[in-house]
């Protein structure tokens, strides 16, 4: 595969993707995307599209200016549920057991 922007070879890598959703700064390090080797334009797949935006849409509820998580320890089933239930514990005014979240 080239890449579209400049024709040069893609291989398989991780990048880091960031999102400024003008209150939160979410950095989601370490995701797997093919990457051009001579411009370094990133292109995910759709999973893993999928995947951050689900990442992106619920660390952005929560009451933090900058999150910053690992790709790859996050499972969109179980652990964003944890970040769900710790940011409506949050906004109750309930105290957050930030070890709930299994993050390995």
């Amino acid at each position: 595969m080239s890449c579209r922007l400049c024709k040069g070879d893609m291989s398989l890598s991780a990048t880091t993707h960031a999102v400024d959703t003008g209150k939160r700064l979410i950095v989601v390090r370490n995701v797997p995307c093919l990457k051009c080797t001579q411009c370094g334009e990133a292109v995910y797949t759709g999973d893993t599209v999928e995947k951050l935006e689900k990442i992106v849409n619920t660390l952005g509820q929560l009451m933090t200016e900058i999150a910053v998580v690992e790709y790859s320890d996050v499972d969109t089933t179980d652990d964003l549920e944890a970040i769900e239930a710790a940011r409506a514990e949050y906004e109750n005014g309930e105290t957050v057991n930030h070890n709930a979240i299994n993050w390995d």
